[in-house]
């Protein structure tokens, strides 16, 4: 199971264009019993990369699809937990959103987003 899921991060990688996962991290990451066990990366390039990643718009959907290309169409998505948080904005914010109209619109993130309201 650790060599197939250091395998799909190595062709997500390659696929998105991010600093490859070379072999040796691969054979690393399977009997790895830590951070401390895997070879040195340029994390300055990973760092770079991910920027890159975040500025060109990748989404889970993009790596899902990569899985797919490199034959890793059984890889899916797990949801161990389910949250719904809800917390309370400052009164200053509460006031400004209730003066533009969305205090009622914010009850529920989807009626939220609909409502084109800041992200």
């Amino acid at each position: 199971m650790r060599e197939r899921a250091a395998r799909a991060v190595q062709a997500v990688f390659r696929d998105l264009g991010l600093p490859a996962v070379t072999d040796a991290e691969v054979e690393a990451a399977i009997v790895a019993h830590g951070s401390g066990d895997m070879p040195d990366r340029d994390r300055a390039a990973d760092v770079e990369a991910a920027d890159e990643l975040l500025a060109r718009g990748v989404s889970a959907l993009d790596v899902a699809l990569a899985l797919d290309r490199h034959g890793f169409e059984d890889v899916a998505p797990v949801v161990a937990a389910e949250e719904s948080l809800l917390f309370s904005l400052p009164s200053e914010i509460r006031r400004d959103l209730k003066a533009a109209g969305l205090s009622d619109k914010m009850r529920h993130d989807a009626s939220f987003e609909e409502a084109g309201a800041l992200h």
